[in-house]
């Protein structure tokens, strides 16, 4: 082989594997790493997947890689999971309310002893919420809690389906935390 050859190989050796580190930081960094703010009073500032929407967690929260929502975060007892939706993308005679009623069909058709336990609905801070809370069982494991928010914000064609689950114990002993999460959430940063 001539010494040019070797040379080229050589780069070319090189140019791979650097290409090759690139792939392995992007793909192995943690998924959240661009996408959070930290603050200095104990929380942290997360953006909710690959949209505009913004939520402030405590730091001992973090984010779950899955495939299954457009975001979602725990802080190792209760999860907090979303769907992002684009009102101007929906069907006509579909509504947000419409969405938010199938989703929480979804979440619930496979499960077994439902009880609706609450429900409500506020408006302020940008936003509209409607919440239904529910427990259920899913394959003998115990009784899990389920509450569920429709979030619709003033400012934008963006609105939210999310749901907070965990043991009805720990939603409870947490639903103050739950609720500054909830309220923190925006279209702005």
């Amino acid at each position: 082989m001539s010494r040019r050859a070797k040379i080229w190989l050589a780069v070319a050796v090189i140019v791979l594997l650097g290409a090759a580190g690139i792939i392995f930081t992007v793909k192995f960094s943690p998924a959240n790493e661009k996408n959070t703010v930290q603050s200095e009073t104990g929380s942290k500032v997360l953006k909710a997947g690959d949209y505009d929407i913004w939520l402030t967690v405590p730091d001992s929260w973090e984010v779950r890689d899955t495939d299954n929502f457009d975001f979602s975060c725990t802080d190792g007892i209760i999860q907090l999971s979303m769907f992002v939706f684009d009102s101007s993308y929906l069907d006509d005679g579909y509504t947000p309310e419409d969405i938010f009623g199938i989703q929480n069909y979804r979440l619930l058709e496979n499960r077994d002893n439902v009880e609706a336990i609450d429900a409500g609905e506020s408006v302020g801070n940008g936003k509209h919420i409607i919440s239904e809370f529910y427990t259920a069982q899913r394959e003998g494991y115990e009784k899990n809690q389920y509450n569920t928010y429709l979030m619709e914000f003033d400012d934008s064609e963006l609105f939210m389906w999310v749901c907070v689950n965990g043991l009805p114990e720990d939603i409870d002993a947490q639903q103050m935390q739950i609720d500054s999460i909830l309220r923190s959430v925006t279209t702005e940063n």
